[in-house]
């Protein structure tokens, strides 16, 4: 009985893998509800967004990201008390406003991980497709993963991806395309690494020991 118990338990190891659960939002901002302001700020340049809201930072062209509460100025947040608003100015793409958050750890170039984000247009304005990256720098792009545009400005789009690291990022990155006069609103961004489905560690040698332990049994049962 014991033997007979102890094959099943190696059987079942042998062939057991472990479910690894997605890790936590490696954005430290990405709601944007750590910030110092007291009301909403309008047109702010780079360095006034930057200094303004934590593990942020602005470095589009347009200088007019726009920090909003409540519904001073269009929808209501999605998350929290604040959401951000972004420019495109004309219809050059050196015309636009783009950001970087900060990430807890660098990405591992080709692990997966899910993206997902709120966003929303401004009913004043065209709708535009807005384009989120990775970087290594906070006031670079970085490489394209994903874009998408808002379908309208009376309720919030939730996107969801999931990509393979490029580069061992440090940060996310979001831009607006070039749309003459473009707007859109972003909220509630998440980035985190995917669940993965893992062995555990030497299933070879544990199935090895499957099979001695078989041999034994066979041999034991063998002389009875």
């Amino acid at each position: 009985m014991t033997v007979t118990k102890t094959l099943a338990a190696l059987a079942a190891a042998a062939t057991l893998a472990v479910s690894v659960p997605a890790s936590a939002n490696l954005l430290l901002n990405g709601d944007f509800e750590n910030n110092s302001a007291g009301a909403s700020l309008f047109n702010m340049t780079n360095a006034n967004f930057t200094a303004t809201v934590d593990n942020a930072t602005g470095f589009g062209s347009s200088e007019e990201l726009d920090l909003v509460t409540s519904t001073d100025f269009g929808i209501a947040p999605q998350s929290g008390n604040w959401k951000v608003g972004m420019h495109q100015r004309s219809n050059l793409a050196t015309n636009r406003d783009e950001l970087s958050l900060d990430l807890s750890a660098p990405l591992t170039v080709g692990d997966s991980y899910d993206l997902s984000f709120y966003a929303a247009g401004l009913s004043s304005n065209p709708l535009c497709q807005i384009e989120v990256g990775v970087s290594t720098a906070a006031n670079a792009f970085g490489s394209l993963v994903f874009s998408a545009t808002p379908t309208g400005s009376s309720a919030w789009d939730l996107f969801q991806t999931s990509f393979l690291a490029p580069i061992a990022a440090t940060h996310l990155t979001f831009s607006v395309s070039p749309v003459f006069d473009g707007y859109a609103f972003i909220d509630n961004a998440s980035l985190k690494g995917s669940d993965a489905v893992i062995p555990l560690p030497a299933p070879a040698l544990m199935l090895g020991s499957v099979m001695i332990a078989a041999g034994v049994y066979r041999r034991m049962t063998s002389r009875r």
